[in-house]
Order: structure tokens, then sequence, then C-alpha cells
């Protein structure tokens, strides 16, 4: 799965940051929460951010342009 989701991966804030000291008092209450989005972020990262998974998505979309040709 690719997709980053808010709660899971990170702490959402709305634009004008008008909840994030709520949400910063949440984490604060709840470190079981914390560590979840920080394991969750942290392998989100991991098995898609790094510079291999560029170089692989890049070849990838190569590889297929040639195949159409």
């Amino acid at each position: 799965q690719k997709d980053i989701k808010p709660w899971k991966h990170y702490v959402p804030v709305k634009q004008d940051f008008s909840d994030l000291e709520h949400n910063i008092n949440l984490l604060l209450e709840d470190q079981e929460l914390e560590q979840k989005i920080i394991k969750n972020a942290s392998e989100f990262a991991n098995n898609n951010l790094l510079k291999k998974h560029a170089i692989n998505y890049y070849l990838n979309i190569i590889i297929d342009t040639i195949e159409k040709l």
C-alpha cells in the first residue's frame, strides 16, 4: 500500500494550524498512539521513500514506455 494516511503515518494539522495544540496534546496523552504513528511512518519511509525505490519507480516508467513503442 502506497497511500499515506492521517493518524496512521502522520498527525494531521489544519492549514491554519488551529488544531495543532490539540493534536499535540492528544499525542502527549496517548503514548501508544504516538508510538504507532512513529512505527508506521518509519515503515512507510523505509518501504517507499528510499533512493532505491525512486530508481525502481523511474526504471519501471522507462520500461513501460519502451514496451509501448
